[in-house]
């Protein structure tokens, strides 16, 4: 099966039973999670699933810092090919442009180029606390939030710190 996808919003929809769940499975497995071994032919001693990624879409020094030595001076800077190998035993192989990934590293790249959501996962939108995560994210400001809550916790602490002196304070004068 050979698909190709747009850029920016892809929507999978479709009668039962027409393969939707397997494409998902197939895409989740890219993205570095397991796949059901039952998806194997009994004819055959492995699946192997395989993406090409258009890259010449975006910056370079993005692409440098999401591959680093994933890359070499010799690769194709407009596509990178991503291939998992699902033995019958259970056992799966990563690749990045035939170089052999762990899981973990793959989990990570492949995350900012596919992203899944299921049928009500939209709802998560409509909660305040979700739009700001979200806002956040998107104008790379979750380092300067964790600077920001630092400093409103010192200055909670401070405050109440102050407080407790002039309480004490009072107290003192009181007696």
């Amino acid at each position: 099966l050979d698909l190709s996808f747009c850029s920016n919003l892809n929507i999978i929809t479709g009668e039962t039973g027409t393969g939707k769940t397997l494409l998902l499975s197939a895409l989740n497995f890219l993205r570095g999670f397991p796949i059901n071994k039952k998806i194997i032919d009994p004819n055959s001693n492995q699946i192997v699933i395989q993406c090409v990624l258009d890259i010449s879409i975006y910056d370079t020094t993005f692409i440098q810092n999401i591959f680093g030595d994933y890359l070499t001076e010799d690769d194709d800077y407009d596509t990178v090919i991503i291939r998992r190998v699902f033995d019958k035993n259970g056992k799966a192989k990563n690749y990045i442009n035939d170089n052999m990934v762990k899981v973990k590293t793959l989990k990570t790249i492949m995350s900012e180029f596919i992203d899944i959501h299921g049928q009500f996962e939209n709802q998560t939108f409509f909660y305040e606390n979700n739009q700001n995560i979200l806002f956040d994210d998107k104008c790379k400001l979750s380092d300067i939030m964790k600077d920001y809550q630092t400093l409103y916790d010192n200055f909670i602490s401070l405050n109440k710190k102050l407080y407790d002196l002039e309480k004490q304070k009072i107290n003192q004068q009181e007696q």
